[in-house]
């Protein structure tokens, strides 16, 4: 009997040391993976997208930054716009200096003279004195103007005499000091130009007519 119970008891004890051994691996491994587990994040990162209230509102500063962009450029274009305008302007010139060297004093010299050719000179100079006078006007007085706007409603050239006075009116503009030279007084210079340009305007627009009427009659149209 005493054996019988010497033997439960070892049983008992190898039971209760397997129970112990295997709660305290099983501890141990547990112990582990929550050591080697990474941190889970304290909150959620926003997503960075469309939907993020950062793409839908800008940053501090940023308004005043792109407006301040959008004066620059606007100020930038101003500015270069002047340098083609200017170039327009000098080729207007050069092409009523052009028209009246190789078109009307030819014309006037020529035995055979080209009416149709003639006709689109005239057209172009009187183009061109216009663009001239809208591009950088030449202000006229008053009393000026009136007088100009009379002479010209009682005036109706017949051929010669208005290819003379458009050739003789581009020549003076041209020749006209006011735009070479700065003086601190120069009203008349200024008033001659600008009743030139008048005059080159008119006249252009009465040869052009006239040589074209010519020009059909000769059946070069």
């Amino acid at each position: 009997m005493q054996r019988r119970l010497t033997r439960l008891f070892g049983k008992l004890i190898a039971t209760i040391t397997i129970l112990l051994g295997l709660f305290v691996f099983t501890t141990a491994t547990a112990l582990r993976q929550q050591s080697s587990a990474p941190t889970p994040p304290s909150r959620t990162p926003n997503p960075v997208g469309p939907t993020d209230p950062r793409w839908q509102r800008p940053p501090p500063n940023e308004t005043d930054v792109r407006s301040r962009s959008m004066t620059k450029a606007v100020e930038s274009a101003k500015e270069d716009t002047r340098v083609p305008l200017t170039v327009e302007i000098i080729r207007d010139f050069e092409r009523l200096h052009a028209i009246r060297e190789e078109k009307l004093v030819r014309f006037a010299a020529s035995d055979a003279p080209d009416f149709k050719q003639l006709a689109h000179a005239a057209s172009e100079a009187s183009d061109r004195a216009n663009h001239i006078k809208l591009t950088m006007p030449i202000p006229l007085s008053k009393g000026e103007q009136k007088k100009k706007a009379q002479a010209q409603a009682n005036k109706e050239e017949e051929f010669a005499p208005a290819l003379a006075g458009l050739n003789a009116a581009i020549k003076r503009f041209l020749d006209n000091p006011v735009f070479r030279v700065a003086r601190p007084d120069d009203t008349e210079l200024r008033t001659a130009a600008a009743q030139d340009l008048e005059e080159i305007i008119r006249l252009g627009a009465r040869v052009n007519k006239l040589a074209k009427k010519m020009a059909k009659a000769a059946g070069s149209i």
